[in-house]
């Protein structure tokens, strides 16, 4: 089991989970992608997000993009390409993390 940490986008909580082979369940999606977030640390996202007309998005500070409904985050090593415990803490993910509705997003692009 590796420790990641659960953004919910649509209930606006960010919690510690164990995480094994279930990253499609605890996101709540069919397939997902990951993203990059720093160089030790990768948000697992719905990969078919914008597709299905999301309502719920995040933000997370040092990112480029809004991401479409919930992540994931996992540490990465880059030496193995494995999947390995968060390096991030609770607290840190809060700070980072900004919610957002539809409406507010499709404002940041007009």
């Amino acid at each position: 089991m590796k420790k990641g940490i659960l953004i919910n986008a649509e209930d606006r909580t960010i919690t510690e989970v164990e995480v094994n082979d279930n990253i499609a369940e605890l996101i709540g999606v069919r397939t997902f992608a990951c993203v990059d977030i720093t160089e030790t640390e990768t948000a697992f996202v719905d990969e078919e997000g914008l597709l299905n007309s999301p309502q719920h998005f995040i933000t997370l500070e040092g990112y480029h993009d809004p991401l479409a409904g919930n992540a994931l985050i996992l540490g990465f090593e880059y030496e193995t390409a494995e999947s390995v415990d968060t390096r991030l803490s609770l607290a840190e993910v809060k700070r980072l993390v900004k919610f957002h509705s539809r409406k507010e997003i499709v404002a940041m692009y007009v």
